[in-house]
């Protein structure tokens, strides 16, 4: 629905600037610079609708990427698997006996 409105302003503008060109006297000092300000408009309004969907397709094709394509998914898989292997403490670490020899302090005699 906003895709149909921005075209509707487009073109809107666009038939401003043909009216302004042809349907204004030729006496008229300001008809050049009307024209010329429609037209620099349009193609401002042209260019940032163009970066906002080459900007918005990208984002797509990323998130295309990275949420439904099946070698994203063995990339993560992997990268658990390694990652839950090579932790830098064994998962059982707190249950593991000190077997360091400690030394030997005698008990102060009360």
């Amino acid at each position: 629905m906003k895709s149909n409105k921005a075209y509707l302003v487009l073109m809107a503008l666009l038939l401003t600037c043909i009216g302004i060109k042809y349907g204004v006297s030729k006496t008229d000092p300001f008809q050049q610079s009307r024209i010329i300000a429609c037209e620099t408009l349009l193609w401002i309004l042209i260019a940032q609708l163009l970066w906002y969907s080459i900007i918005n397709f990208l984002l797509l094709l990323l998130a295309i990427f990275f949420f439904f394509h099946p070698l994203t998914h063995l990339i993560i898989s992997f990268i658990n698997y390694v990652t839950h292997h090579f932790h830098a403490t064994p998962p059982n670490a707190l249950q593991m006996p000190n077997i360091e020899l400690q030394p030997h302090v005698p008990e102060a005699q009360v």
